[in-house]
């Protein structure tokens, strides 16, 4: 027994220690659940947010040993498994360690063709830069490639539009004459041009915040100012003369590649780059915006949302984008990728998509499998979750507080825009009508959902506490999940005006003391969102951090 405590009190050492030559956040945290008793302690580890299996014991100090074993005992599992991988990944690259640069030259002299290679982003942080470069051959994108060096993303773009060229889905050492013995650490990507935002750049006023009066032409010079990249369908149907001259002088080649264009059809989008890039597509929403698809990537088979939006009088999909765009965050449906390009579209109120193609925006984006917190309520009717909703509100309210840290109001704060990401880790999406935080014009009314609007939101002077008002709502509903739509149709109007039933507000007395300050009519005197999470953190639960 002695030994094993020793063993127990020697992981809390250890996991401390890994905590600072790390520089990593270490916490304890107290777990209180319906069964805990005075005599009975429930601790569990959190290392950066990261919640690790929790674990009980008879004293606060054996519980938390026992909890320091099964984080550590957790870490090291994630370390083996990381250094096979990268073991994995360095025999892999070893042996396939092929230059497609020299590939590729010596395929486009024998063509007669002009090769270049053009800076796409670098993102990353300083010790671990991510290079992204393009392939054009005769100024015609053929392959976007990344890497942790710049040789390595120009060879993975030469690889990409070397089998293009030459209709081969692999390549063997033997089809190049001057192959290299350099291993390459690559980030495979899709081989399409890439939406040229920086995920840290941030909008000005006049760039996100735009009235949606705008006409179809300003939306496309507007399009342009921000490079989204043409699908590739337009950018093969319109050549210049000197690309007309080069196609005469050497025809087979690009002929090739055009002659392997992508026949996979779907009911959903008749979009090349949709149809190229993505299977497995399914609508999973529509409304006035547009459509959301469920689509699975051809090259690396991870599911991802694929937003579609009418490129038509309003600037909301480069608005969504750019907001997206500088955002990154743990409770923030990440953004992936951009284009525009022409499909057939389902405008409201239809059943069947239209003939004709029209111009669209395409936004792709991290699938939430998990449903959202819409699906999570109606799971939920009637049953009272305290515990599990006042931790995931807090991580609906900590994903808020970023969102107004960078400037921005979300606008359409409700529980089918929250999701799960799985089933303890909520996200907040649909940035559709996001906005500048930070300005003295005047804003678009009534924009948002009207069941979840703020009182002032029906006005054109707000500011960020727009998004405080629906907070003290999916409290409220999170809480007590209405039985029925009747019920809540009918109690519904009371809740806003803060007229809250009463066996709620003896229940919950400590939560009807902040949903009551949420819902407060004059917006300066809601507490901030940073307010609300200091609120919860001094409420005797547990520490609701995620």
């Amino acid at each position: 027994m002695a030994d094993n405590q020793i063993d127990q009190y020697a992981c809390m050492a250890r996991l401390n220690e890994h905590c600072q030559q790390n520089h990593l956040q270490l916490e304890y945290r107290d777990i209180f659940t319906a069964a805990s008793s005075h005599d009975q302690f429930t601790v569990a580890v959190v290392v950066d947010k990261v919640q690790y299996e929790s674990a009980t014991g008879k004293t606060k100090k054996e519980a938390r040993a026992l909890a320091a074993v099964l984080a550590w005992n957790t870490i090291q599992e994630q370390k083996k498994g990381e250094l096979d991988s990268y073991k994995q990944h360095k025999d892999f690259t070893s042996s396939n360690s092929i230059n497609y640069v020299s590939c590729l030259n010596e395929y486009a002299s024998k063509n007669k063709l002009q090769v270049e290679y053009k800076s796409e982003s670098k993102t990353g942080p300083p010790h671990n830069l991510v290079f992204s470069y393009a392939c054009l051959i005769d100024n015609e994108e053929f392959g976007v490639g990344s890497g942790n060096k710049v040789k390595a993303a120009k060879n993975e773009a030469a690889k990409l539009a070397y089998e293009k060229l030459t209709r081969s889905s692999t390549i063997g050492a033997e089809e190049c004459t001057n192959s290299s013995s350099d291993s390459f650490d690559v980030t495979f990507r899709n081989s399409q041009g890439q939406c040229s935002m920086d995920r840290g750049a941030s909008g000005t006023a006049t760039d996100l915040d735009l009235e949606p009066e705008k006409t179809s032409d300003e939306f496309t010079q507007h399009a342009d100012a921000i490079q989204l990249n043409e699908s590739s369908s337009s950018q093969s149907s319109v050549s210049s003369p000197s690309q007309s001259m080069k196609s005469k002088r050497k025809e087979s080649p690009l002929a090739a590649r055009f002659a392997n264009q992508c026949t996979r059809t779907s009911k959903f989008t008749k979009n090349e780059r949709f149809l190229k890039e993505f299977d497995d597509i399914e609508e999973i929403g529509s409304g006035g915006f547009g459509n959301v698809f469920k689509a699975k990537n051809i090259l690396d088979r991870r599911l991802c949302a694929i937003k579609r939006i009418l490129s038509g009088k309003t600037d909301d999909g480069t608005r969504e984008v750019k907001a997206l765009a500088k955002l990154d965050h743990l409770h923030i449906v990440r953004y992936y990728n951009c284009w525009n390009g022409k499909d057939i579209f389902q405008f409201p109120g239809t059943s069947q998509s239209s003939s004709e193609k029209y111009k669209c925006l395409f936004i792709q984006m991290e699938f939430c499998e998990k449903g959202n917190l819409s699906d999570w309520l109606n799971q939920n009717k009637g049953v009272s979750c305290k515990d599990v909703a006042i931790i995931l509100f807090q991580q609906i309210v900590e994903g808020v507080d970023y969102i107004h840290s960078m400037n921005l109001i979300h606008r359409d704060l409700k529980p089918l825009n929250i999701f799960f990401h799985d089933e303890n880790h909520i996200k907040i999406g649909d940035f559709g009508l996001v906005t500048l935080g930070d300005t003295d014009g005047q804003r678009t009314a009534s924009k948002g959902t009207i069941h979840y609007m703020a009182p002032e939101q029906g006005g054109r002077w707000y500011d960020e506490k727009v998004d405080i008002f629906p907070l003290g709502l999916i409290l409220f509903e999170m809480l007590t999940p209405f039985p029925t739509l009747h019920e809540k149709d009918k109690e519904w109007p009371k809740i806003k005006e803060r007229k809250l039933p009463e066996a709620f507000t003896k229940k919950f007395t400590k939560e009807t003391s902040l949903i009551m300050q949420l819902l407060s009519k004059e917006p300066t005197q809601r507490p901030s969102a940073a307010g609300i999470l200091k609120i919860l953190k001094d409420q005797p639960h547990t520490r609701h951090t995620y």
